[in-house]
């Protein structure tokens, strides 16, 4: 497909942009029709962005250049946040509760001399970290 090859160097800058921070990934759709059936997918490329809902993901209809994927994905990070500031929860896939459910794993993950260098100088991920006085 003329406009699958277009999309692919595009496709590959906005993984690059986003890893770490959003997984991207691609299926064939020739080897696996039964998945683009599964979703709807009755053109080429189509993208669709898996959010909170992963059984019904959102039609990316925007520019097919890697600064459209990427500040697509970006804004539906931005709307979970909300979602979660607001009070609408949501499951993160690590499957950790909200701050002050009382089970699960903490949210907040408490950083000491030995494992802040390990968590987060060794990590890829983006880190906020408070540094308070109790």
């Amino acid at each position: 497909c003329g406009h699958c090859q277009n999309l692919a160097p595009e496709w590959k800058k906005a993984a690059f942009a986003l890893k770490g921070i959003v997984k991207v990934g691609a299926v064939d759709a020739d080897k696996h029709q039964s998945l683009g059936g599964q979703y709807g997918v009755q053109g080429f490329p189509t993208i669709k962005l898996f959010g909170i809902n992963k059984n019904k993901p959102d039609d990316y209809n925007g520019a097919r250049s890697a600064q459209g994927i990427t500040d697509a994905a970006l804004n539906s990070l931005r709307s979970i946040v909300q979602d979660r500031l607001g009070g609408k929860g949501g499951s993160s896939s690590s499957g950790k509760k909200s701050s002050g459910s009382g089970s699960g794993q903490k949210d907040v993950i408490e950083l000491t001399d030995d494992t802040f260098d390990e968590n987060v100088i060794g990590s890829s991920d983006i880190w906020m970290v408070e540094f308070y006085a109790p």
